[in-house]
């Protein structure tokens, strides 16, 4: 019967122990990323292209990472405070889609504008889709 006591005490020290540590992972903060050090630099088309011609190995190398990425304003929608800007590529069905979360699009560039984001990369869809972006220059069109 002591033997059944330890093993109970045993598994609730390690759920508390667990618990303690998803809660901290849970509400850690993000990492800034103005002050982040991208990995990559490269414009739409590339970072596209990269995807396109083999997935797997494109994960491999940006899945999880910060890329800046130049291209030009395709489509912008905004909903609830959060932006969501299309980079355009040579491709009928494929872009660059970069998430913005809520405030963090002050200046909102208009189609056409060539700007450059810096972005956590979270793999391919349809698009390659960069989420937690920020501006990081905005050239309006002449």
């Amino acid at each position: 019967m002591k033997t059944w006591k330890w093993i109970l005490l045993g598994l609730i020290l390690i759920g508390i122990i667990g618990g303690g540590i998803a809660y901290q992972q849970y509400f850690k903060p993000h990492a800034d990323l103005s002050q982040s050090e991208a990995k990559a630099e490269m414009n739409a088309e590339e970072l596209y292209n990269v995807f396109d011609e083999n997935e797997s190995e494109a994960n491999k190398k940006y899945l999880d990472e910060v890329i800046d990425v130049e291209g030009t304003v395709k489509e912008i929608n905004i909903e609830n405070d959060k932006s969501v800007v299309q980079l355009a590529t040579s491709h009928m069905m494929g872009g660059v889609i970069c998430e913005f979360e809520a405030g963090a699009l002050k200046d909102i560039p208009s189609q056409g504008d060539n700007i450059r984001v810096r972005g956590i990369c979270t793999g391919m869809l349809m698009d390659v889709v960069l989420v937690r972006c920020i501006l990081l220059n905005n050239e309006k069109q002449q």
